[in-house]
């Protein structure tokens, strides 16, 4: 009797094994992602698709302050004064409103809220509940991570909304979507591409859809 007893406490005790193990490993894989400190190590040239414009923006934190990110190409020619003046006002915004507690990968994934969903070959599909820091609504929020079963790398992050935001007065969000990949490059796990996907409202007439890719490439460690 004592030795079923212990059995099924063994038993029973494996699920919760199993996701202790995956919370550590998918920890592990961000803290990975966190620790290539992409912004601050790397060169990198960006072709950013936002509806029918394809512009190339290089980054290279060795030049510092506000000219870290500059803008090279919009359709194949050179920036005009317009666009180069707007791309630096956005920049600005961008550096002057990032705050580094929220600026990683680990802030994305709420590890107690992490679910094994599927296996696909050596793919392990989790669901979590995201944090995005635009966004006070986490209940309206889903996300689903992929995680290499061989090499315990993350391969995919994608968040999406299952309901209406409003990140602002008088701003609603019918739909959000942001999907993430990553590759190999020398020893780190980098940002290979991102989408993102932005529809709604902003006042009562004013309609807005805004449609991001962008593909990362050209990759090279500052000294």
């Amino acid at each position: 009797m004592r030795l079923a007893t212990v059995l099924l406490c063994a038993a029973l005790a494996l699920p919760a094994l199993g996701a202790a193990s995956h919370r550590d490993r998918v920890a592990a894989a961000l803290a990975d992602l966190d620790a290539a400190d992409m912004d601050g190590r790397w060169q990198f040239t960006m072709a950013v698709q936002q509806d029918d414009a394809l512009s190339i923006v290089t980054h290279d934190p060795s030049r510092g302050g506000y000219e870290i990110r500059q803008l090279q190409s919009v359709d194949g020619a050179a920036p005009s004064d317009t666009q180069l003046k707007k791309f630096r006002e956005e920049e600005k915004k961008r550096l002057d409103e990032r705050d580094p507690d929220t600026a990683n990968y680990a802030y994305l994934v709420d590890l107690d809220s992490l679910r094994l969903e599927a296996t696909e070959g050596d793919v392990l599909r989790f669901s979590f509940a995201p944090r995005v820091a635009q966004f006070d609504e986490a209940e309206q929020l889903q996300g689903t991570l992929r995680l290499n079963d061989d090499t315990g790398q993350v391969e995919q992050i994608v968040i999406r909304n299952r309901g209406e935001l409003s990140p602002a007065f008088s701003v609603t969000v019918a739909h959000y979507l942001l999907a993430l990949e990553f590759v190999d490059f020398e020893d780190a796990r980098l940002l290979g591409g991102m989408t993102s996907e932005v529809r709604g409202k902003a006042g009562f007439l004013k309609s807005f859809d805004v449609n991001t890719q962008v593909s990362f490439s050209d990759y090279r460690q500052v000294e």
